[in-house]
């Protein structure tokens, strides 16, 4: 519910309900509270409250430390490279944060590893790095796989778009815009049944 909302607002007063409802909370594998305290701050970096948003993912470190869940470290590096990718631009400081989410999901068999991925490949895509964006985004466009999760290919498609635009390959450029548009349709046909 709270992904589906616009208003960061609405967005912020459902997420702080969820966590109302968390001390009743006894899932020993979804660690709830780490993904809802993780959500609240990419809500407040999304509105522009940067400390906010770190004052949230640090409670998010905090409940990794000692959460059952399996992939709790991994989510906190999640947020973190959103955190220093996207709001610092911090590239150095994503990077080393986002080899070690890759490094750990690749040993414990994550499903977060798509998605780091894709963030290490718009970092590398913003250094200028592209074959290193490239070998990042093709890989996460395979783990998403269209079918399974269409807004990650489509996110996928189009940092390899733009890799291959800026390679001057763009036969290829005009491929993964046309498979990001499909997608973008059928993100729109599964929007629209899930709203029915």
């Amino acid at each position: 519910v709270c992904y589906s909302l616009t208003d960061y607002k609405e967005r912020l007063n459902s997420a702080f309900k969820v966590i109302s409802f968390l001390k009743d909370d006894k899932d020993g594998f979804y660690d709830q509270a780490l993904h809802i305290n993780g959500l609240i701050g990419n809500i407040y970096q999304d509105s522009g409250k940067p400390d906010s948003a770190f004052y949230y993912y640090r409670k998010v470190d905090s409940l990794a430390a000692t959460s059952k869940e399996l992939a709790a470290k991994d989510v906190s590096h999640l947020y973190w490279s959103i955190y220093y990718l996207y709001y610092k631009k911090d590239f150095a400081r994503a990077d080393s944060i986002l080899a070690i989410g890759i490094a750990d999901c690749r040993k414990n068999g994550d499903m977060l590893l798509s998605g780091f991925l894709s963030m290490s490949s718009t970092s590398y895509l913003s250094q200028g790095l592209i074959k290193k964006a490239m070998t990042e985004a093709r890989e996460a466009y395979a783990l998403y796989g269209p079918s399974n999760y269409p807004e990650g290919a489509a996110g996928a498609a189009d940092l390899l778009k733009t890799c291959d635009e800026l390679s001057g390959n763009r036969d290829s450029a005009y491929h993964y815009l046309k498979i990001k548009d499909s997608l973008r349709d059928v993100i729109e046909t599964k929007r629209n049944t899930n709203e029915i």
